[in-house]
């Protein structure tokens, strides 16, 4: 099954979340999903990564200077990237984060 995951955090960002979905992503891909996840970048420009199989979309981010001592990034519109990627994808299953519920 193809399966897209979208999240505001994500590794190398260490909390609850950034660390859930990237063992979840992890454990998907070792039951034989193919496994895309969507994330703000760490810079103001759309990047992919590859991660022990999975594919990361990372979208234009900027740095929150005053959360997480500045290692914290946020992706103010990602909606028009976003939506490029999961039509580009045709994926089948996706989860939404809480700022992108509006697709």
């Amino acid at each position: 099954m193809k399966i897209l995951l979208t999240t505001e955090s994500y590794y190398p960002n260490i909390d609850g979340g950034a660390v859930a979905q990237h063992n979840l992503a992890h454990e998907l891909k070792k039951l034989g999903h193919n496994v895309g996840i969507i994330a703000p970048g760490c810079f103001y420009k759309n990047l992919t990564e590859k991660d022990n199989g999975t594919t990361i979309y990372r979208t234009k981010a900027v740095k929150l200077p005053f959360y997480m001592n500045s290692k914290y990034y946020f992706s103010p519109f990602p909606l028009f990237e976003v939506r490029k990627i999961i039509k580009n994808l045709n994926q089948i299953l996706s989860t939404f984060a809480h700022h992108i519920l509006f697709l």
